[in-house]
């Protein structure tokens, strides 16, 4: 679980002007995505990957599809 965890810090910093890195952000998708990053830690890549596909579906911005992107590539 460690792999994950070291990669996707790495991932996050996107959002990052935004919002601080501990703090809960009010945009959705990155919710989404901050919980998937929480479950490929746990070891339930699955669980991740079922969320990120069903945000693929939705109208994103482009940093938030390249790391949902990157972060399916890591499950792969």
């Amino acid at each position: 679980t460690k792999k994950y965890q070291k990669k996707s810090e790495n991932l996050i910093d996107f959002e990052e002007t935004s919002y601080e890195s501990n703090e809960i952000s009010s945009n959705p998708v990155t919710q989404k995505i901050d919980l998937a990053i929480a479950l490929m830690n746990m070891g339930s890549t699955s669980k991740a990957k079922k969320i990120l596909t069903k945000l693929k579906q939705n109208k994103l911005t482009n940093k938030e599809s390249k790391q949902i992107e990157k972060l399916i590539e890591e499950i792969d």
